[in-house]
């Protein structure tokens, strides 16, 4: 499934602000903010697509990043997919 907008929306700026070390991630790991980078660039790219599967492989790669962030101690949402 799809992940919803509201969803990618949320992340992209969770993203912006531990890539970027901003509070409360200033203390963040460089690694896990380089990583927050490439999740940025992920749903950057994710915007773009058109075709079905291209999102959906895309999505597949966002979720792994985040589970990778989420067990470097970011605290992610909730990934509500789309119906």
């Amino acid at each position: 499934m799809p992940l919803s907008p509201r969803t990618l929306t949320t992340l992209r700026i969770l993203a912006a602000a531990v890539r970027d070390r901003e509070p409360p991630y200033a203390a963040i790991n460089p690694d896990l903010a380089g990583l927050a980078g490439t999740l940025c660039r992920l749903l950057d790219i994710r915007g773009g697509l058109l075709a079905d599967n291209a999102r959906a492989s895309t999505d597949d790669s966002i979720r792994a990043v985040v589970s990778v962030l989420a067990r470097g101690g970011v605290v992610v949402p909730e990934l509500e997919e789309r119906s």
